[in-house]
């Protein structure tokens, strides 16, 4: 499992909106944070 996490990170390595966190006692969570476009179009969204 370790093997294929750190292919996946070396993978996503490149897009610094992507990221795999190890979660103790869990597992792994994948996180991708939103750039400020997709954040102002949402605002935009809810005010219509």
């Amino acid at each position: 499992m370790d093997v294929y996490i750190a292919k996946l990170r070396k993978y996503l390595k490149v897009d610094d909106s992507v990221e795999i966190l190890n979660i103790h006692g869990e597992g792994f969570r994948l996180v991708v944070k939103k750039d400020e476009e997709e954040k102002e179009k949402e605002k935009s969204e809810e005010n219509n």
